[in-house]
């Protein structure tokens, strides 16, 4: 029986860890099944030592060649997992999640319709497979076209604590979630399993990824006012106290308030940068980054953070596909987790053209010609009349304003001119003249003189703000860099086609040290907490294992008298040469003689 590579059940695992190049022994968690029979299958869709799920409900199938040949099959029975617990650490959760059991370890989705087959028809010959299957007991391909499949999740949020603890949770990353694509396994032997020419045997695994949120990149969103503070301060330099749009703004007021009839006085000299920080929010924030290979994508609106684990182990490892990887191959290894860290790190920090940094810089470059700039100066109009005792008789306070973007200052293209404002200067009774021209003509100068001091200061935020987005941003981003690793670490370790029998593990298949094992995908729950003081688990999905032994030559006489008739032919051909050549060589002398 062969079969081509097939996809299998969705699977989903929330929030697990593992530690850089640690290998956790295939035989401490491995599913062993004795046998005395000359050839063997067994399969197993889902196992876990802790709970020793060895028969029901697991989709656990065996079949022996001198009692049982099979074909056996054996089905997931969601009803009888409902009813285990698993002890995980410092929490005890049931293993499947339901409506009424919310906070169970697996949600099994389609991974409750999979199967397991074992067949071993003669001594030389044995078949297992796990996933999903079609009536002949192997994996079928055309059920994992169906797009109504949907995802299982094994949600682990509740042990982020234990590694990372509790503050860290509640202000850095509060679940995880690995998604695991469809998967299964098979294996056929057609002669002894301790040969490798004599068994075929394949993985299948679609996608697998790592989902996390964090409640800090959630709150860059909250950030927006601070990172457009930081960015045009080179700007908000030039209104400050001895800034140079302050000193031209401090000279127009002293010269309007030298005016007749007139004092003035500064009301407000301010920017506004609600454009900037709407178009941030509006065209960014609601949207993702990522870095340059598109392997880690982070949503800012909801914030979520997407690994691409497929895409990550298949480049770090140089194979063609996540189905090609070597076996035993670890996935969070110490050099997957440190490109996972980088990858995330660039996506925020990075100069990528997806990056956070990338993206901020190019809304800035747009929309800081939209930042608005008012002047607004308080213009006090009296008529003295000279009388002894006769105070002056004040007649109206009247605003006269600046205002406009600073690409309007700047004279760029699309932007509309800054509007001096004068109206208000319209009181009977006083030579209006007088008072207005000067003031409009002052005012009118003054946007000139705006424009020239706004040019080098905003040249310097397009110039420097990646630069200050990056020191800006950093400090934010720094907790969550710094939690990736214990995180990566500590929750999961995960193991893609995994064979034990294969080096590194060199330990026996699960029938035995003369059979062979091949599974989809290995997990180990909390691989650094002592597996006798907290219940490590460990998970292991789509496993399939067969045991045979070489065919036996029917008719071993036979081959004895072939083997002697060949013996003798071959003398008696090598005597008849040899006479042959003696008789040649005679005559060949007597020829010789009688010439001579």
């Amino acid at each position: 029986m062969k079969t081509g590579a097939k996809g299998l059940a969705y699977f989903t695992v929330a929030a697990m860890v593992v530690t850089p190049g640690l290998i956790f022994a295939a035989s401490a968690s491995a599913d062993e099944i004795p046998t005395t029979a000359p050839a063997a299958a067994h399969g197993h869709g889902l196992y876990l030592p802790a709970l020793n799920l060895g028969v029901a409900g697991a989709a656990y199938a065996n079949s022996n060649n001198d009692n049982d040949p099979g074909l056996n099959k054996d089905a997931i029975n969601v009803s009888v997992l409902e009813s285990l617990e698993v002890d995980l650490g410092t929490v005890t959760l049931p293993l499947i999640k339901t409506a009424t059991q919310s906070n169970g370890l697996l949600n099994l989705g389609s991974l409750g319709a999979l199967e397991s087959s074992a067949h071993s028809p003669q001594s030389h010959s044995a078949y297992s497979a796990s996933g999903l299957l079609g009536s002949d007991g192997a994996l079928a391909l055309d059920a994992y076209n169906d797009a109504s499949l949907e995802p299982a999740s094994v949600d682990l949020s509740s042990l982020l604590a234990q590694i990372l603890g509790q503050s860290t949770v509640d202000t850095v990353i509060d679940t995880a979630e690995l998604s695991i694509g469809a998967l299964g396994a098979e294996v056929e032997a057609t002669g002894s399993t301790l040969d490798p020419t004599k068994v075929e045997h394949k993985y299948v695994l679609a996608d697998l990824g790592l989902d996390l949120h964090s409640n800090l990149v959630d709150d860059l969103v909250d950030s927006t006012d601070a990172i457009v503070s930081d960015v045009v301060q080179p700007i908000q330099s030039l209104l400050d106290d001895g800034g140079a749009i302050e000193v031209l703004v401090a000279g127009v007021v002293s010269t309007i308030g030298a005016l007749p009839l007139v004092n003035a006085s500064l009301n407000e000299l301010s920017i506004d940068t609600q454009p900037l920080t709407a178009a941030i929010q509006d065209q960014f924030l609601n949207s993702s980054v990522s870095n340059e290979e598109g392997s880690i994508v982070i949503d800012l609106e909801d914030g979520l953070i997407h690994i691409d684990l497929a895409q990550i182990v298949v480049d770090s490892t140089g194979s063609a596909d996540l189905n090609s990887l070597p076996a035993n191959t670890e996935v969070l290894d110490s050099a997957t987790i440190a490109l996972i860290v980088e990858g995330v790190e660039e996506a925020l920090l990075g100069s990528s053209a997806n990056s956070l940094v990338t993206k901020l810089t190019s809304v800035i470059n747009e929309y800081i010609y939209h930042v608005e700039l008012n002047v607004d100066i308080e213009a006090d109009i009296s008529i003295d009349a000279n009388l002894p005792l006769v105070p002056p008789v004040h007649l109206v306070t009247a605003p006269v304003t600046v205002t406009g973007s600073l690409g309007g200052f700047l004279g760029q293209s699309g932007h509309d001119d800054p509007v001096v404002d004068t109206s208000q200067i319209n009181v009977l009774l006083i030579p209006v003249g007088t008072v207005l021209q000067p003031i409009v003509d002052t005012l009118t100068g003054l946007v000139s003189n705006i424009g020239g001091a706004l040019a080098p200061a905003v040249n310097t935020v397009l110039a420097e703000s990646s630069t200050t987005l990056t020191n800006t941003l950093t400090p934010v981003v720094t907790p969550l860099l710094d939690t990736l690793s214990p995180l990566l670490n500590g929750l999961v370790q995960i193991r893609i086609n995994e064979q034990p029998s294969v080096a590194p593990l060199n330990t026996d298949a699960d029938l035995g040290a003369a059979s062979f094992t091949v599974r989809a995908l290995s997990l180990n729950l909390l691989p650094l907490i002592d597996e006798a003081k907290s219940g490590n688990v460990a998970l292991q999905l789509g496993s399939a294992t067969t045991l045979a032994e070489d065919e036996e030559d029917p008719d071993p006489g036979a081959d004895a008298t072939s083997t002697a008739d060949a013996d003798a032919t071959s003398t008696a051909d090598t005597d008849a040469t040899s006479t042959s050549t003696a008789d040649a060589d005679v005559n060949a002398s007597a020829s010789a003689s009688a010439s001579a």
